[in-house]
């Protein structure tokens, strides 16, 4: 439809659907315009499945290692927790009293030969909290799925329009 005002003359172009219900005089049936609905999250892949028995022994095993590793550079400090992700697994260590924290930045390429680990990660201390985290590659990187992450309640609850999932 065309509107006029003074001289100036603005056309709009409607959606066929919005003309028909103006020249009829009734409500658009259907989708509204700008307005979607995601699809479900089915249609993305599933994530990958975990052998959760091989992955609890492998990371016992890394930590009886890491606490004889220290043992025998006579570093007083054990493993205390861990925190398994995707693709690196942390191992809390607490030092007893009087060990300085150097002892075991010290002993990085030790530990990675003692774990058979082809590079560590040392955190001293861990922010926030009062042990030293050494990260160590998992044996198997697990990929993260779109879905996994869209599927969280964090994401779904999320308040902001502008909340996104990034990845690589």
């Amino acid at each position: 439809f065309n509107v006029s005002t003074n001289a100036i003359t603005v056309n709009w172009y409607l959606p066929s659907s919005m003309a028909a219900a103006e020249d009829t005089g009734s409500a658009p049936t259907g989708p509204i315009p700008g307005v979607s609905t995601l699809p479900p999250l089915k249609l993305l892949a599933s994530p990958v499945k975990v052998d959760q028995a091989a992955q609890e022994d492998w990371v016992v095993a890394q930590s009886d290692r890491l606490d004889k590793t220290l043992q025998a550079f006579n570093v007083d400090a054990h493993v205390v927790a861990h925190t398994v992700g995707p693709t690196v697994t942390q191992f809390q260590v607490r030092l007893a009293s009087g060990v300085k924290v150097n002892k075991i930045t010290n002993l990085n390429d030790d530990l990675k030969l003692a774990l058979a680990a082809k590079d560590i990660r040392i955190e001293a201390p861990i922010p926030g909290k009062n042990t030293v985290g050494i990260e160590i590659p998992n044996l198997k990187p697990r990929p993260v799925m779109l879905r996994e992450v869209l599927d969280t309640p964090a994401f779904q609850q999320a308040k902001s329009p502008l909340t996104i999932a990034l990845g690589v």
